[in-house]
């Protein structure tokens, strides 16, 4: 569905000031999601939820794999 949200550089400067060891918002390393990330994804999600199983009932409350599919095309 979403993979993206705010996530942390993939890569520095030798020389930038900001290196992942003096990262002070956390999130576990280059290219990964940042609190703020992870806050938007349990956003994303409560959004979703009430959408697709509060609303319209498209989804039951509890997962059922007889409910989900999915497919991938890779061109």
């Amino acid at each position: 569905i979403w993979r993206h949200g705010d996530r942390s550089p993939t890569a520095t400067f030798p020389t930038d000031p900001f290196q992942e060891r003096n990262w002070t918002f956390g999130g576990g390393g280059f290219g990964q999601l940042s609190p703020i990330g992870m806050r938007q994804h349990m956003r994303l999600g409560k959004l979703l939820r009430e959408t697709y199983i509060d609303e319209m009932k498209f989804l039951s409350p509890r997962y059922s794999s007889k409910e989900v599919s999915y497919k991938l095309f890779i061109e």
